[in-house]
């Protein structure tokens, strides 16, 4: 019987999964996605982002789309297994993450293809800088046996927080902590010359929407390479969001940092301060009895210690690592 013979993919191919690669309006999950690629790329090896649109997405607000189609390299559109098998023909390499790609209340219906499932065994397979979400997997334990024999066909596996290397440990399987993919790259080339009125704010909350007022600016359907200048150009930065504080960091910009306390998804925030050296107790709560209209008085002006620079080469050297095996 005549058999067809499998395409072997290119040298140097990696084919990325995360959630920067569909039109959504979420600026850290769309350069989360630009960063591990350009520092692929800037390694010398060709790489795409896998255009998947996952179930749990429903509304398509296009606020990115200009930059994705400027930044992000991406496969043609595949919406099925089918379609996402035959990438093993184009590339050597799978890599997914990051972000909340392995957080069980958003791939649970994705049928395993968020932990690679689709990806023949001849192809390396890499976590990089997945998260759960949370400090503790949640799923029931059917599901966490499922998750734990998927994972187990990978090659390597980082995580973004310790908490993810627990979760981890208790599945049996081990992994590294790694800092999040925006911390790999250098950021100028896609910053804008905008600059905000006063203070910045980006946040979901009504109350810290309302603080902005006339003199200030408040974030909100901008284009991402305007949102970034703001954040760099900010005479203070109001936030809470993960990568917002993120590039506050990175581009040693003074912030205000908010979060709700009891949040099973603050592990994040205490693994970056912990990292660069800002205290825990630095996170202000919506209930904090605080004087809100003074916010500047609880600013953080970040500055990044040798520990941190180590972690950011660390980083980059597992990656760089897990791919060549």
């Amino acid at each position: 019987m005549f058999r067809f013979k499998r395409r072997v993919p290119q040298k140097n191919t990696i084919a990325i999964l995360n959630y920067g690669n569909f039109e959504c309006e979420n600026y850290g999950a769309v350069l989360t996605a630009y960063a591990l690629s350009k520092f692929l790329r800037l390694h010398g090896f060709n790489v795409k982002n896998i255009d998947y649109i996952p179930t749990f997405y429903k509304e398509r607000v296009g606020v990115l789309t200009d930059f994705r189609a400027e930044y992000l390299p991406m496969t043609h559109r595949v919406s099925t297994m089918r379609d996402l098998r035959k990438l093993n023909d184009d590339f050597e390499t799978f890599i997914v993450g990051s972000d909340q790609v392995f957080n069980q209340d958003f791939v649970r219906r994705e049928n395993g293809i968020y932990y690679l499932k689709f990806v023949d065994r001849h192809a390396r397979k890499i976590a990089a800088a997945a998260s759960f979400g949370t400090n503790r997997f949640m799923g029931n334990k059917r599901e966490k046996r499922r998750v734990r024999k998927l994972l187990y066909r990978f090659d390597a596996i980082s995580v973004r927080e310790a908490t993810g290397v627990d979760i981890l440990r208790d599945m049996g399987l081990d992994g590294t902590c790694i800092l999040d993919p925006v911390f790999l790259i250098d950021w100028d080339d896609v910053v804008s010359d905008y600059k905000p009125n006063g203070v910045f704010y980006y946040s979901i909350w009504p109350q810290v929407q309302k603080l902005a007022g006339d003199g200030n600016t408040f974030a909100s359907g901008m284009k991402l390479q305007d949102w970034l200048a703001g954040i760099k150009n900010a005479e203070l930065f109001v936030t809470d969001s993960f990568h917002g504080i993120c590039f506050a960091i990175i581009f040693g910009t003074p912030f205000v940092p908010l979060a709700v306390l009891n949040d099973l998804r603050i592990e994040r925030l205490y693994n970056i301060f912990d990292a660069v050296g800002i205290p825990r107790d630095k996170i202000i709560s919506p209930d904090a009895d605080i004087d809100w209209q003074h916010l500047e008085k609880y600013a953080i002006v970040p500055h990044i210690n040798k520990r941190f620079s180590e972690l950011r080469r660390f980083a980059q050297n597992w990656i760089l690592n897990a791919i060549k095996g």
